[in-house]
C-alpha cells in the first residue's frame, strides 16, 4: 500500500494520518515496551526481531490488502502498546516454551493465592508476600534452593530469602534455576506476517457477527477460552481486521484496558472464567456449549470452532 495514503486508523487526537505518520508515532511506543524485555531475551538480535515483528503486525493491521475500508482503531497508543506486548510474549512462547509455561504457573498462583501477590511498580511487574503489596522491588539475582514442584511454597521461600519484593522476571529466573528448568529446543523466530485470504476473512467476519449476537455470558465463556492449538485465537479477529480491541472488549463487557490486562493470560481456564462471571465452572461449560450449538446451527461450524 502506498505510504502516502490517508488511513482512518487512529483515535480522534490523531485524526486521519498517512501510514508513515502512524508508523513514526508507533516506533517509540514499541521501543518502550520491547525495552522491558531486555533481560528476557538472550541477545540484541532477539530484541530486533521483536521490534520487527511488532512493526510488521502493525503495518498489516493498518494496511488495506483487501481494498476495503476497515473500522478505525480507537486509542491508537493503547493498541500499539498491547500489540507490542503480545508480540514479545508470542515470541517468548516460541523461543522459550518451558520458561513460559513456568511463568504462566507463577502468574496464576500470584493472582490466586492469599499469601503472595503481584502488582505494577515503577520498574515493571513486581511480586512478593501479600503484605508487601505496592512496595517497590529490590534487585535480586542470587541462587537459592526452593521447594520443588509446589509453586506457592517456592514463592514464599523465595520472598523470605529475598527479604522484599522483586521483579517478576527475577522470580521466574530464580525458580527456573532452582528447578533446573531448561529449554530442550530453540524455535527460531520468523517475523513473517501474511495477509489473510479473502475467504478466511469473510468466514471470520461472519463468525464475529454471530458471536456478537450471543448472550453476554455465552460470549464471555466462548471468547475467553477460544483456542488456536494451545494459544488464544481471539487475536485473529484483530490481526485480520475483523474486530478492534475495543470491540472485543465491548463484547466481553469490559474496557480495553481490562482486556489488555488479561490478554497475555488468554485463553483462560474454566475456573478463572467462572470467577470473573460470578458463576460455577459447570455453568461456564454450559454457556460455551450453548454458544457453540448456536454457532453450529447458524454457520455450520463444529464443536472445535
Amino acid at each position: 500500500m502506498p505510504h502516502g495514503r490517508v488511513i482512518r486508523a487512529a483515535d480522534e487526537s490523531a485524526g486521519a494520518s498517512t501510514l508513515d505518520e502512524l508508523v513514526a508515532r508507533a516506533v517509540p511506543l514499541i521501543e518502550a515496551v520491547v525495552s522491558r524485555y531486555a533481560n528476557a531475551f538472550s541477545s540484541p538480535e532477539d530484541l530486533r526481531d521483536v521490534r520487527a515483528t511488532a512493526m510488521l503486525r502493525l503495518v498489516h493491521r493498518l494496511g488495506d490488502a483487501s481494498g476495503q475500508e476497515r473500522p478505525p482503531i480507537q486509542r491508537f497508543n493503547d493498541f500499539v502498546a498491547t500489540l507490542a506486548f503480545n508480540t514479545a510474549n508470542d515470541l517468548l512462547r516460541e523461543r522459550f516454551p518451558a520458561r513460559t509455561r513456568l511463568k504462566n504457573r507463577i502468574r496464576y498462583v500470584l493472582g490466586h493465592s492469599r499469601r503472595v501477590a503481584s502488582w505494577r511498580s515503577k520498574r515493571g511487574i513486581a511480586a512478593g508476600l501479600s503484605e508487601w503489596r505496592h512496595s517497590e522491588p529490590a534487585v535480586f539475582s542470587c541462587d537459592v534452593e526452593l521447594p520443588p514442584d509446589d509453586v506457592e511454597s517456592a514463592l514464599v521461600e523465595l520472598f523470605r530469602q529475598a527479604g522484599g519484593a522483586i521483579l517478576l522476571d527475577d522470580v521466574v529466573d530464580a525458580i527456573a534455576a532452582s528447578w533446573n528448568v531448561t529449554e530442550t529446543e530453540v524455535v527460531p523466530i520468523e517475523p513473517v506476517v501474511t495477509a489473510a485470504p479473502a475467504d478466511e476473512r469473510e468466514n471470520l467476519a461472519q463468525l464475529w457477527s454471530e458471536i456478537r449476537a450471543l448472550r453476554p455470558n455465552q460470549r464471555a465463556a466462548l471468547l475467553l477460552n477460544l483456542r488456536d492449538r494451545d494459544s488464544s485465537a481471539i487475536e485473529l479477529f484483530i490481526l485480520i481486521g475483523v474486530a478492534t480491541i475495543d470491540e472485543l472488549a465491548a463484547a466481553l463487557e469490559m474496557t480495553a484496558e481490562e482486556l489488555a490486562a488479561i490478554w497475555n493470560s488468554l485463553p483462560l481456564d474454566d475456573n478463572s472464567i467462572a470467577a470473573r462471571l460470578g458463576v460455577t465452572r459447570q455453568q461456564v461449560i454450559n454457556f460455551r456449549r450453548a454458544a457453540r450449538d448456536r454457532l453450529a446451527r447458524r454457520l455450520g461450524f463444529g464443536e472445535n470452532s
